[in-house]
């Protein structure tokens, strides 16, 4: 498995899997995100040429939980339609094949 590149200085190799889930994991504790190891804090934005979330160390917790959780689904959401358009399409071709 390919391991995932760091937003900080930790030297651990996390495969995107396990990322993933201690990401989730400590959003869902703590309501930010931050490193399994060294509990650094991270900034979570999205980018949308890359279709991917993009992060950064923060000093500390961001803001409100709610506040980065609604402006990070504004950003994602013109890119989620697109993805179930796209679904929806190839779903209809082969439906009519």
């Amino acid at each position: 498995k390919r391991s995932v590149s760091l937003p900080c200085d930790c030297k651990i190799n996390y495969c995107a899997s396990c990322w993933d889930r201690a990401l989730a994991m400590s959003v869902t504790v703590r309501g930010a995100a931050q490193c399994p190891s060294c509990r650094g804090f991270f900034e979570v934005d999205f980018d949308p040429d890359s279709g991917k979330l993009v992060f950064t160390l923060h000093r500390q917790a961001a803001g409100a939980e709610s506040d980065w959780k609604s402006k990070l689904r504004g950003k994602m959401r013109s890119t989620q339609i697109h993805l179930l358009e796209q679904y929806r399409d190839r779903l209809a071709a082969a439906e009519a094949a």
